[in-house]
């Protein structure tokens, strides 16, 4: 009866681990191997990982890396002179002595506008205005306002 007990206890413990391969033995987190720590020996994993990396320090390029003076750039009048296949005087140019004579414009009429006019009710007459709301705003002819249900 021992070796048969024996052999379940054996079955029992080992078969439900059966299923997790080789991490049953070494799990993560205990300091042995982790089957899913990233694999590669850059700069980048040693620094994650603590560990020391010998980085060399930054070096001068030799030679002249600038490049040379720029060409001077185009000006809007140069661009306008060599669209217009003229030279335009430049922004600092002596202007004329006297003004350029102005163009003979034909004088408009003045125009006479007739004083606006107000329309107004017929002596005596109410105006009624609606409101939109159900309600309508009377304004009498002297000057009282009263607000009142709009008939459907």
């Amino acid at each position: 009866m021992r070796p048969i007990a024996l052999l379940g206890l054996i079955l029992t413990l080992t078969l439900p681990l059966a299923g997790c391969g080789d991490t049953w033995w070494n799990p993560p987190l205990t300091g042995g191997y982790d089957p899913h720590r990233p694999a590669g020996d850059s700069d980048n994993l040693r620094r994650v990982m603590g560990l020391d990396t010998p980085t060399a320090a930054l070096q001068n390029e030799p030679g002249n890396v600038w490049p040379g003076p720029l060409p001077p750039s185009p000006t809007l009048i140069g661009i306008d002179a060599e669209t217009r296949g003229t030279a335009l005087p430049g922004p600092f140019a002596p202007r004329p002595a006297t003004p350029p004579p102005l163009p003979n414009t034909p004088v408009r009429p003045r125009v006479t506008v007739p004083p606006a006019t107000t329309a107004a009710a017929p002596t005596g007459a109410p105006v009624v205005v609606p409101n939109g709301n159900g309600t309508s705003t009377v304004i009498y002819p002297d000057g009282r306002i009263e607000t009142i249900p709009t008939p459907k």
